[in-house]
């Protein structure tokens, strides 16, 4: 009678646990990274709210707003912040702008670069062209620039 081995030897086995070892190596740090960016991204389209409206204001108003107060109403609002944001805020005249939109991150979202608080912005200035519009930059403070969505300058 012939005796018919099924299943994986010792050898195979022990390859198959080594490529998905390698496999691990590299795709759980990648995996991580792409979750990283989602999530700033995603706060950006938050401030993008803001934005909407503080470029609204202008053209209505002709100026930028001047006061925390005036600031406060064009933050963005909605009925439930993602998990990862801290805060949002609206600051008139921040940081060399016009107008700064801040998303402020919860600890441990991304690797604090920087120290201190861990935000990321969009600044609004009047534009150097004569039809007066709003100029918009962006970046982050205590995050990684290469983490930032592709089209964030500034």
């Amino acid at each position: 009678m012939k005796y018919r081995q099924f299943g994986f030897g010792g050898f195979q086995l022990l390859m198959v646990i080594v490529v998905i070892g390698a496999i691990s190596v590299v795709a759980v740090p990648k995996y991580e990274s792409y979750m990283v960016k989602a999530k700033l991204t995603e706060a950006f389209n938050l401030a993008g709210e803001s934005k909407r409206k503080i470029s609204q204001y202008y053209m209505v108003n002709g100026r930028f707003p001047r006061t925390t107060r005036e600031a406060e109403p064009l933050a963005t609002t909605t009925l439930s912040e993602p998990e990862f944001v801290s805060f949002m805020e609206v600051q008139p005249e921040a940081d060399d702008h016009a107008i700064v939109v801040k998303v402020y991150l919860k600890k441990d979202v991304v690797e604090n670069t920087g120290g201190g608080d861990q935000y990321i912005y969009v600044a609004g200035d009047l534009a150097n062209t004569s039809n007066a519009s709003v100029e918009w930059s962006c970046g982050a403070n205590g995050v990684d620039v290469s983490l930032l969505p592709e089209g964030c300058k500034g």
